[in-house]
């Protein structure tokens, strides 16, 4: 201890490890609980309670939330009862006789967050690391904050979407199979707006399990049966580019398909024009969908097929669709040139040019 080489390492150890148990015995999780539970709830408009059941530190520099649970406020609390694990089914007859809907509820196992100095380092200016544990893996990435531009980075581990009951609660049907792919996307410096991006998203043995779907986007509250369904692999890559205007940004699907699913196969193609808000987004978009002649024998698919959207759209073992307009208020319809695939609806000439009216002959 005589020596400095030894004494003054010594110190810093001791140091260091004062103060560890200083923050751990001093910090204060609770208070740190009620304003992060307050911000939450303020980023969302103030539509939705959150629940934070632990906090705790993350890598020194951060803080880790516990078994946050967002759940949907409600007016009438006597239509749906809630519980500690979530609201329960609710078939509760509301006015006219129609079941209600019930409140829109996730649960996340953990969220995290902290600086991080060496990315800082690099990337000369602030960085926060970041992870998303999802019950089946885990999302995880950096967000880089400079005067010049804002980048968000996301990497997105194979996730098992069987055990990631987030994806089930936020679409309502339960999906299996495997979930990966990176996310780099570039905002602007002041303003709400992605102004770049690459995104890729890989999915192995994809299949949906059969289940009861609630929807009110058929009028009154309507229960639809969703039979087992193997979609496959799933191959996406999309570009984001701004504008020459600089105004705007379009999001081109380069590739969206599922492929060597024993039940349904599909391709999506064409753009979004990326507004503010996914709401003030415009689409440009075509699809099709090929069914295995098996699938629909056995689940009684014909009625389905026999759709005015489906009859208009067939073209020989496919079916092709248009969807166009402010996803808010998208428009749809069968396109025929569409389920001969891109490059045959490239040549054809029933896409919509505008929502304007046509021209009067």
């Amino acid at each position: 201890m005589e020596r400095s080489i030894v004494r003054i390492p010594v110190y810093i150890a001791f140091g260091f490890a004062v103060f560890l148990v200083a923050l751990v015995l001093t910090f204060p999780d609770q208070r740190l609980k009620e304003i992060a539970t307050v911000q939450i709830e303020k980023q969302l408009d103030g539509k939705y309670d959150v629940a934070i059941q632990d906090l705790d530190l993350w890598w020194l520099s951060g803080v880790q939330l516990k078994n946050v649970r967002i759940s949907e406020r409600i007016t009438d609390t006597s239509v749906v009862e809630t519980t500690p694990e979530g609201p329960k089914d609710a078939k509760t007859a509301a006015p006219g006789g129609a079941p209600e809907k019930p409140p829109f509820v996730i649960n996340i196992p953990r969220v995290a967050a902290g600086f991080s100095p060496l990315l800082s380092v690099v990337n000369f200016a602030p960085t926060v690391d970041f992870l998303v544990d999802l019950g089946g893996g885990d999302i995880k990435g950096n967000f880089v904050q400079s005067s010049k531009a804002r980048a968000l980075n996301i990497d997105i581990n194979q996730i098992d979407l069987a055990k990631t009951p987030i994806l089930e609660q936020y679409l309502g049907v339960p999906f299996r199979g495997d979930l990966g792919g990176e996310i780099e996307l570039e905002l602007h410096p002041r303003q709400p707006q992605v102004i770049g991006g690459d995104i890729r998203l890989k999915g192995r043995t994809l299949t949906v399990d059969k289940t009861e779907l609630h929807t009110d986007k058929l009028g009154p509250m309507a229960f639809i049966d969703v039979p087992e369904t193997d979609f496959g692999k799933l191959d996406a890559h999309m570009t984001i580019t701004q504008e020459d205007d600089k105004s705007t940004s379009k999001m081109v699907f380069d590739e969206f398909r599922f492929y060597d699913g024993k039940d349904v196969r599909g391709e999506i193609w064409g753009h979004l024009n990326l507004g503010r808000s996914s709401a003030q987004s415009v689409a440009k978009l075509e699809m099709r969908f090929q069914f295995d002649n098996n699938y629909i024998r056995s689940n009684d698919l014909s009625s389905v097929l026999n759709m005015q959207w489906f009859r208009d759209g067939k073209n020989q073992d496919w079916f092709g669709f248009l969807l166009w307009g402010r996803l808010n208020s998208p428009r749809f319809k069968g396109a025929p040139a569409a389920a001969a695939g891109p490059t045959a609806s490239a040549e054809a000439d029933d896409k919509p040019a505008d929502d304007a009216p046509a021209a009067k002959k």
